[in-house]
């Protein structure tokens, strides 16, 4: 949604901008009209607006959205098919069956594998619009350097020429001498040369600038300063635009892509490879867990393990059973998906694989430390050029100074014209390189900014570019209602992580101004502004899929959605949802735990202790914020207290406390705030209570 109004939003602004200038492009109303102003910014998004590589990048993202969509809907009919009992009028009669691990694979990564195609074409989206903004950055700065100098020396040709008149007159009365004639009528015909240069330069750059915004602006325009004099430090902004463009760039985002569903498939393996136990943990486990670790193997040992592993499962049907005369080979009582017949599409798939993440581990870290390197070395030439910037500003200065000084000598006799004119000189010169200097430290700002994919122009505007979850938001939409609210789901397949926001058009009814997402008891994230996401580190669905969506007005509950974490997106419809509860917090108790005494055990015991309030609590129980219970279906006497093995500090917010009646009945769930070391109780209560 966010790439379409921005499409949307640049096409209109082309189309307007088109529009405006076009009044100005015939020669006799541009010559008595004044010269139509242009920024580089206007110049940015014409050239976005009709770059056909950006608008068929555009077109393959909407179809991979709707490919997702689809993707997944036939992933969750497959596996229903593998779960169905079907027959046929031939008593042709088809059980539940498992798919073979090829097949198991195509299905767990299919999802996430478009995914991945989606996010490298968002990436791809953004690198084409740096792409397209950096040339004509280079090309709009270039055209207002000779702008600017023609301007310049234009001005000082006229200067110089009734210079020349004046001092013809002089001459004629004997006030002046006629070398200082010929060194006027020899500094009028430099500059008519420079003059010329610089017009041929600026005619040049804009024909440039004509062919990426499709707009001739070479006669009645006007351009606009786009220089910049803002100073960057390396203590406080290059370790920012580093992360930050490690963050965008295409070819270290597909890098990580690859790495993280190169642990995808290898992790997924490694779990159906389970099914031979031992077998499969002492020959390939050791080596994939190294290498998952970030650490190397060398191949050929992991090989020869690998090989012996297939030997062992297939071992049980080696030989043959002797039954008298009779020898039966054992293969004959291997069944379809025992020992290697299991993985017979793909033998060495698990080993390959894991070795394929080896080598993409190497490749992702060299990708990463080249690109810290060029920023770093972007940074460097950015700051070297606005110290040449400044230096030639001090020699400007420095030259007004001068030459002040030598015009009021000649005023007193004490400086010859031609000292006069050598000092006018040597301050044109000086100004001509400081505005050089200024252009080439813009350029090299800019350069800078693409590849750091636009972080120096949000720094110099005073954002943020820290990487957290404040950041604009993606939603996989191709059509929607701009009048209804959506929430949408963003996988982070390269950080493991996802990103949840919502969509609430204004004058939504009713008001929503910030959102939670449950799953369970459990919170993901905080309470959230409705312009903020929501990243979070991905986790396994135990009984559900389902995600619960809070929507509050100012701190006041209005009502909650169910959210389908298969699903991209979604609609939120709150006309069957309470629309006047809020979520309260009620303090039950209190808990306190003590250790075991015993430095080689990591034992701990809970005691509780209720306010008078809650005299009916009689029993209770500890459960996981999965529901799973820790002691199974018992139930303590509230007086007694809690001793768990493995129980550690930093363990309790996790964990859960059901307290019962005397006669075992619910009576409610509480969680166990460390920080306070209190038992609450998360209620809903309606405006009626």
């Amino acid at each position: 949604m966010k790439y379409k109004r921005l499409v949307s939003l640049i096409t209109c602004l082309a189309f307007a901008l088109t529009a405006s200038m076009n009044v100005y492009l015939q020669p006799e109303e541009a010559s008595a009209a004044s010269p139509v102003s242009v920024t580089l910014q206007q110049c940015e998004a014409l050239a976005l607006a009709h770059s056909s590589q950006y608008q068929t990048k555009l077109f393959a993202y909407n179809r991979l959205c709707k490919s997702y969509q689809n993707a997944l809907k036939t992933v969750k009919a497959k596996w229903k098919d593998y779960g169905t009992i079907r027959w046929s009028l031939l008593f042709s009669i088809s059980f539940p069956s498992t798919p073979y691990m090829d097949e198991a694979l195509d299905l767990y990564t299919k999802g996430p594998g478009i995914m991945v195609d989606i996010n490298s074409a968002i990436r791809e989206m953004y690198d084409i619009e740096k792409q397209v903004k950096n040339k004509v950055d280079t090309l709009f700065i270039q055209a207002y350097q000779c702008q600017e100098q023609a301007k310049f020396t234009e001005k000082l040709l006229e200067s110089t020429q009734r210079t020349l008149k004046q001092n013809k007159a002089r001459l004629a009365r004997g006030k002046a001498k006629q070398s200082d004639i010929e060194k006027t009528e020899k500094k009028i015909a430099d500059l008519e040369k420079k003059l010329v240069k610089y017009l041929k330069g600026f005619t040049s750059k804009m024909k440039n600038l004509k062919k990426q915004t499709n707009v001739d602006m070479i006669s009645g325009y006007k351009l606009i300063n786009p220089c910049k004099t803002a100073k960057l430090s390396a203590a406080t902004h290059l370790s920012d635009l580093q992360n930050y463009a490690l963050y965008w760039d295409l070819e270290v985002y597909n890098s990580d892509l690859d790495v993280q569903m190169d642990k995808l498939t290898v992790n997924l393996e490694m779990q159906l490879l389970q099914r031979y136990g031992w077998k499969s943990a002492v020959y390939v486990s050791p080596y994939v867990n190294r290498i998952l670790a970030g650490e190397s193997v060398n191949p050929n040992v992991f090989s020869a393990s690998y090989d012996e592993f297939l030997k062992q499962i297939d071992e049980p049907w080696d030989g043959k059973y002797k039954i008298l005369f009779i020898k039966i080979p054992k293969e004959w009582f291997k069944r379809k998906l025992s020992g290697s017949r299991y993985i017979e599409n793909a033998q060495y798939a698990p080993m390959d694989d894991a070795l394929t993440l080896q080598g993409d581990i190497k490749t992702n870290a060299d990708l990463r430390a080249a690109l810290l390197d060029k920023v770093e070395q972007a940074f460097e030439a950015a700051v070297d050029g606005r110290t040449a910037y400044l230096n030639a500003t001090d020699s400007t200065a420095s030259a007004k100074k001068n030459l002040s000084k030598v015009n009021a000598l000649n005023k007193i006799g004490g400086a010859s014209y031609e000292e006069t004119q050598d000092a006018d000189t040597a301050y044109q010169d000086a100004q001509m390189s400081e505005l050089e200097a200024l252009c080439t430290y813009t350029d090299l700002l800019y350069a800078l900014d693409r590849l750091c994919y636009g972080g120096v122009r949000l720094l110099l505007n005073g954002e943020s570019i820290a990487l957290d979850s404040g950041g604009a938001g993606l939603s996989f939409a191709d059509a929607v209602d701009e009048n209804k609210a959506y929430y949408y789901i963003q996988p982070m397949v390269q950080h493991q992580a996802f990103l949840f926001g919502v969509t609430i058009p204004s004058g939504f009814d009713p008001q929503i101004t910030h959102y939670e997402l449950w799953y369970g008891d459990y919170q993901l994230g905080k309470r959230t502004p409705i312009d903020k996401q929501i990243v979070h580190m991905t986790f396994t669905y135990a009984d559900s899929n389902t995600l619960t969506l809070r929507l509050y007005n100012s701190g006041k509950y209005v009502g909650e959605v169910k959210v389908d974490a298969n699903e991209p997106m979604g609609e939120i419809n709150l006309e069957k949802t309470p629309q006047k509860e809020e979520i309260v917090e009620k303090v039950v108790g209190t808990f306190k735990v003590s250790d075991s005494g015993n430095i080689d055990i990591a034992a701990a015991s809970i005691s509780f202790d209720m306010k008078k309030s809650e005299n009916a609590v009689k029993y209770y129980t500890i459960v996981t914020d999965k529901g799973k219970p820790l002691i199974k279906d018992k139930k303590l006497p509230i007086s007694k207290k809690f001793n768990y093995l493995s129980l550690m500090s930093g363990e309790l917010g996790m964990l859960r406390v059901r307290f019962f009646d005397e006669n075992q009945e619910l009576l409610y769930t509480a969680e166990m705030n460390e920080d306070t070391m209190s038992l609450v109780v998360k209620l809903k209560v309606s405006d009626n209570d």
